[in-house]
């Protein structure tokens, strides 16, 4: 399962919704989000913290190309907002 953590108040931020727009993905608070974690356990699926923090221009790419590749590939996408301050990183969990 792919996650990545992602500031929403960043500079950057103008262009994710026309990212999610793009790709069908919704937002979710954070009250929900270990209700959507619990149902990503499958490898189908890719989930997408959003989390505050110092965003890069790289990072707003990585998101970008998983949105892409994630569409063309016909699987779901969890995007879970978080308002915890949580360290900036993307890994992938095997």
């Amino acid at each position: 399962m792919d996650v990545l953590l992602w500031d929403p108040e960043s500079e950057v931020e103008s262009r994710l919704p026309e990212a999610l727009t793009l790709c069908g993905v919704s937002l979710r608070q954070e009250d929900e989000w270990a209700t959507y974690l619990a149902k990503a356990d499958s490898p189908q699926v890719h989930v997408l913290i959003l989390s505050q923090g110092t965003v890069s221009e790289e990072m707003l790419e990585q998101l970008e190309q998983i949105l892409v590749y994630t569409k063309m590939q016909n699987k779901p996408i969890l995007l879970l907002l978080r308002e915890r301050t949580m360290a900036r990183q993307s890994f992938q969990d095997t």
